[in-house]
Order: C-alpha cells, then sequence, then structure tokens
C-alpha cells in the first residue's frame, strides 16, 4: 500500500502537470483521506488560477491592479495499490 506522503506527492506533482498551461500558484496540499475500503487516497490540492478579465476595462484594470486570482480546489484519486493518479475532479463544496 502506498504511504499518504507518496500519494500527496504523486497528486502534487499530477496536478502541477495537468494544469501547467494556467501556471498554478500556491500549490498546497488541503486535505488527504483514505477511501473507505482502503483502495484510493483521495488528496484535496488547492491553487491559485488568474482570471481572465473581461469587459471595456479589462485592459485598465490590468494595468491598475495587476493579475486577479481565484483559489481552486481539486480532489486526486490516487490508487492505493500502485501510487498512480487516476482522476481529478472538482471539490464538491467549492
Amino acid at each position: 500500500m502506498v504511504q499518504l506522503k507518496d500519494a500527496v506527492t504523486a497528486a502534487l506533482r499530477f496536478v502541477s502537470d495537468v494544469f501547467s498551461e494556467e501556471s498554478p500558484q500556491n500549490l498546497r496540499l488541503e486535505e488527504v483521506e483514505l477511501a473507505k475500503g482502503g483502495h484510493e487516497w483521495r488528496v484535496t490540492v488547492g491553487f491559485d488560477r488568474q482570471v481572465e478579465r473581461r469587459g471595456p476595462t479589462a485592459a485598465v484594470l490590468q494595468t491598475l491592479q495587476g493579475p486577479q486570482f481565484e483559489r481552486v480546489y481539486k480532489v486526486v484519486r490516487v490508487d492505493a495499490g500502485s501510487g498512480e493518479p487516476k482522476a481529478i475532479v472538482m471539490r464538491a463544496d467549492a
């Protein structure tokens, strides 16, 4: 069985790789649990993603205020036997 720390490392790398084009910032572990039955780790990862401003004043706001970010939470399902990430899903309460 894959240990918690290894599951977290796999999840963080997976999220960083999958969302690399969005340049996620402040990538952090939020929570982790072993699913009932022990077949997978559910690792919640949070990161800041830049919000695209829209509208006629978008360029001015971007210049004056800089980029705007939102916190995003993803749950990575990591196979407890192999340590391989199997899925990324939205956190239900995010």
